[in-house]
């Protein structure tokens, strides 16, 4: 029999009642406040774009997203080959 099955000794001498083992389910994220279930290109969209609208050829969203993927997928540089 194992200690934590035996029960254990409180501050004032009396036993106390067995250990039972926790089990550490996971919260869902709908029940957290503030997270959810939402697609990266939803997320992203909240960010403010710091560019000067005048070079602007893809949506900020579009570009976080693909940079999401790459490092997804183990890229660790802007830069194809090293």
């Amino acid at each position: 029999m194992l200690s934590s099955e035996r029960g254990s000794r409180g501050d004032d001498g009396d036993l106390t009642q067995p250990s039972t083992p926790r089990s550490h389910a996971a919260v869902p994220p709908c029940l957290i406040p503030g997270l959810s279930r939402s697609l990266p290109s939803e997320v992203f969209a909240a960010v403010p774009d710091p560019r000067d609208p005048r070079g602007v050829r893809h949506p900020l969203s579009r570009v976080l997203v693909i940079a999401q993927a790459a490092v997804a997928a183990g890229a660790r540089t802007l830069l194809g080959d090293q």
